[in-house]
């Protein structure tokens, strides 16, 4: 049974796990073993990405079932239900939110990969604007990942990689087998890839060459995840896979097969699994099929698999994680020393404002 955590105010963004949905798109958030609804996107099909800064919780959209066409924006989380859009008409679909080098960024396909800064009062600033490459064609940014101290950029629909260092962006290779780089992760010193419809899983020793390491595998990767010292793979048959040095198993396959498009490893010990059909990809029949899954949400304690949500949309499409901060919460005090420092601060405020003919009767005394 998934671990249940007691959440601690954080401004608007209480600690716990976010699920961003399709179809309607909608973001749940899981307190005490269940889940609320917190926020509702009439205008939109699908939330794509949360990420928070500066303490407050942020929430890509895309407006219609295929995510080269329509409205891409970005929500704010205000508390209770409100949400306030601070970014409206990024392209057709903003797939990637991130916080680099203190800064809010997005990444949307419009035709060619855009990256966008967040300047503050709904205003955003487009830093990159990338079409045809020498390794191909970059109709979008699909997923954004920071290593070290610099921000690796995965290609929509192609296979391209590239990395960002605040200036200038860097077309690292385009892969084989490969149609779009779903998701990085950082594991074992090395940073990895998912990529493409047909699944391959690429790595990387120093951020800028790259190795197949497997595949294709003939389902797609769309999510790594490290958990319990092993690189997590989820696939769109509804396989669980990790890999432990060299050697690969399957965990799990989910039990109506819907592909696992989301993971989430938690503080609590939990790796949370979000399924149901992929609503921002590109895939073979992609625009229908996003409206046909049935999004859930599954935990994995290392042992027992636990279905832990009710039907969400058509798709579980992110989810994120809240942590608790230490440095938010106000810690307990003696009632002992908060009287002795009253008592001080009392005494050093009459030495202060008394004549100084007397400062010395009344420092004897203290």
């Amino acid at each position: 049974m998934a671990s249940a955590f007691t959440p601690k105010a954080h401004g608007w963004v209480e600690p716990g796990i976010y699920a961003g949905v399709s179809n309607p798109a909608s973001v749940y958030s899981y307190y005490d073993t269940s889940w609320t609804l917190i926020g509702a996107f009439p205008e939109d099909f699908a939330v794509l990405c949360l990420v928070q800064h500066n303490g407050e919780l942020y929430a890509g959209t895309m407006s219609t079932t295929e995510p080269s066409e329509g409205i891409g924006r970005v929500h704010r989380y205000d508390g209770g239900t409100t949400w306030t859009i601070v970014g409206d008409d990024l392209d057709d679909s903003v797939q990637c939110l991130v916080e680099y080098n203190g800064n809010l960024y997005a990444g949307t396909i419009a035709g060619s990969g855009r990256l966008y800064r967040y300047d503050g009062d709904a205003t955003w600033t487009m830093v990159l604007d990338v079409t045809t490459t020498p390794l191909g064609d970059i109709y979008g940014f699909r997923s954004a990942y920071v290593w070290g101290t610099t921000l690796y950029l995965g290609s929509w629909l192609h296979q391209n990689l590239g990395h960002y260092d605040g200036t200038t962006f860097t077309h690292d290779e385009a892969m084989p087998h490969c149609e779009g780089i779903n998701d990085y992760e950082a594991f074992s010193e090395y940073l990895y890839a998912a990529g493409g419809e047909s699944g391959t899983l690429f790595n990387s020793s120093d951020g800028t060459t790259w190795s197949t390491l497997f595949g294709p595998v003939g389902s797609i990767v769309w999510e790594l995840e490290t958990f319990e010292g092993c690189l997590y793979m989820s696939l769109n048959n509804g396989t669980l896979q990790n890999r432990d040095g060299n050697s690969y198993s399957n965990v799990w396959r989910t039990p109506d097969e819907q592909g696992i498009i989301s993971m989430k490893a938690s503080f609590d010990g939990n790796l949370y699994l979000g399924i149901g059909s992929e609503a921002g990809s590109w895939a073979a029949g992609m625009w229908d099929w996003s409206l046909s899954g049935t999004g859930r949400v599954y935990s994995y304690d290392g042992t027992t698999f636990e279905l832990i949500s009710g039907d969400m949309g058509t798709g579980v499409q992110v989810l994120y994680e809240v942590e608790p901060y230490p440095q938010n919460v106000v810690p307990e005090i003696p009632l002992g020393t908060i009287m002795a420092t009253a008592t001080m601060v009392i005494a050093l405020a009459v030495y202060v404002t008394t004549p100084r003919w007397r400062r010395k009767r009344i420092h004897m005394s203290l």
